[in-house]
């Protein structure tokens, strides 16, 4: 329903304008002035949405009244009406914001499309009004104010929160579009509950929210069957739409307020179960079963290291089954808690197998693969995909045995590169006599084993140089060299520059 003020100083022109408009939408509230200065006083005592007003009137004109409107400000549609063509009072009338000129008499056709044009602007500043306010209170961030514009345009004897999430596997329509469709579907199913629906859009393009309401606390309206009323929904808008569909339902509420901000929540808890049970399903926050825990994963990294280094894949599975098993026997912690743990666990498991000379080829990919996982079921993929790229590694290295001591010496000098280091000394480490050993490892990496210590030494030391204040003598000790002198002389053969000299280079570009 809107409201409507006809301004004319002809009381015939008037009553005949207002009859009509009330003929066309009875429900419509019409108000009248035959001024534009009693006008401007009708709208201080009763705000409208669309004014009619004639141009030539006396006291004040209709050009002077919408000047007068421009600077009280307000959002009403304005209409000018004259028995006269006049292009410059149309120009003049457009520049000061109306959004129509009508020729009197004026037809039933034009009000009508004036009518509908002055509805559709409303119902849109509705639905962003209404938006605003539901993004505010879904935050928990809701003025007073707020709640009774709310509570005015939308009661609440019961209510409660819905967040949709879709994903689009291989659906070539526009989130927008898609969310359009959701809304009318979701829409219509509310009603058919009996109950009304409004929606709010967050920046996440592919996050719906809707708040469910009732004027009365109905206790069917929010019913323990919740999932099962809305199944058939999702799956026909999965399979309409080419899309996965979840749905997670908060707790009721029963007033605008805190309490639609926990519903909200809980509502974007219960999605989180799609990682573990998956998609094309409504949850309930009870579906994630949380308490207050941690997702600490211990995986049992000895028990594991010897598996992959005898290549055991089911065990290595097992083992991490059942570190896994042991999270999830307290309730299902947030998905991204815990593949955080998992990799986490994963990169602890790389270190000790890099300290057993194993490095692991890839290792940071496959740690991010983890915390990528969109469910349970790809990350379990990418578990199985890292065991078998683990044991795939350990396994090629064997048939090159050579290779692989070699790695693992180059791997234990960039730990112990500031200890003593020598090839006599690695030799007896790894096995080898030192000429064999030197001629080993020059073949794999085309450089001798001193030179090799040297190079990984320098290139701590650039870093350290790059990166932190500490004196020259004091780097040179921290990479293994206590005399300085021999220290800035090789310095100067790797990087053809002092140390001094290279810090104040790397701090120019």
């Amino acid at each position: 329903m809107l409201r409507v003020l006809v301004v004319d100083d002809e009381p015939k022109h008037r009553r005949g304008l207002s009859r009509m408009i009330q003929e066309l939408r009875p429900d419509y509230q019409i108000l009248h002035a035959k001024d534009g200065m009693e006008a401007l006083a009708s709208l201080t005592a009763n705000p409208v949405d669309l004014v009619f007003t004639d141009i030539e009137m006396p006291i004040m004109d209709g050009l002077q009244f919408i000047e007068q409107m421009n600077v009280r400000g307000g959002g009403e549609s304005i209409v000018i009406m004259s028995a006269y063509s006049h292009f410059e009072y149309a120009r003049r009338a457009v520049q000061l914001g109306a959004c129509d000129y009508l020729l009197k008499p004026i037809e039933e056709e034009k009000v009508t499309q004036t009518l509908l044009k002055a509805e559709s602007k409303y119902k849109t500043e509705q639905l962003a009004s209404i938006d605003m306010l539901l993004a505010r209170v879904l935050e928990g961030a809701s003025s007073p104010d707020d709640i009774r514009l709310l509570e005015k345009s939308c009661p609440v004897g019961k209510g409660g929160v819905l967040a949709i999430e879709f994903k689009r596997p291989s659906c070539p329509g526009m989130p927008t579009l898609i969310r359009r469709q959701i809304m009318e579907r979701v829409g219509q199913w509310s009603k058919e509950q009996g109950v009304r629906s409004v929606f709010h859009e967050p920046d996440r393009m592919e996050l719906l929210m809707a708040v469910l309401t009732a004027d009365a606390d109905d206790s069917s309206f929010w019913p323990n069957d919740l999932r099962q009323r809305l199944q058939p929904v999702i799956e026909e808008l999965s399979c309409k739409l080419g899309i996965e569909l979840t749905i997670g339902a908060g707790e009721p509420f029963y007033a605008w307020g805190q309490d639609v901000h926990a519903s909200c929540e809980r509502a974007l808890l219960a999605l989180q179960a799609r990682f573990y049970h998956g998609g094309n399903a409504c949850y309930t926050s009870m579906s994630m079963a949380l308490r207050s825990h941690a997702a600490m994963m211990k995986l049992d990294t000895g028990l594991l290291t010897r598996a992959i280094q005898s290549g055991d894949k089911p065990a290595i599975l097992n083992g991490i089954r059942a570190a896994t098993a042991h999270v999830l026997e307290k309730g299902m912690p947030s998905p991204e808690a815990f593949k955080l743990s998992l990799a986490a666990s994963i990169h602890q498991l790389h270190a000790c197998l890099s300290e057993k000379g194993h490095a692991i080829k890839d290792a940071d990919l496959h740690e991010e693969t983890f915390l990528r996982s969109g469910d349970w079921t790809e990350l379990w993929e990418a578990v199985e995909h890292w065991v078998a790229c683990v044991t795939d590694q350990l396994d090629n290295r064997k048939h090159k045995r050579n290779e692989s001591i070699i790695e693992t010496c180059k791997s234990y000098i960039e730990s112990h590169y500031a200890e003593e280091l020598s090839l006599s000394l690695l030799a007896e480490k790894f096995h080898f006599n030192a000429s064999y050993f030197c001629m080993l490892f020059k073949n794999n990496t085309r450089t001798t084993v001193s030179q090799y210590i040297i190079q990984t030494r320098m290139n701590h030391a650039a870093s350290m140089l790059r990166q932190t204040t500490l004196k020259v003598y004091e780097i040179a000790a921290m990479v293994g060299y206590k005399d300085v002198k021999y220290f800035i002389r090789l310095f100067r053969k790797e990087y053809g520059a002092s140390p001094d000299e290279y810090r104040h280079l790397s701090a120019t570009r």
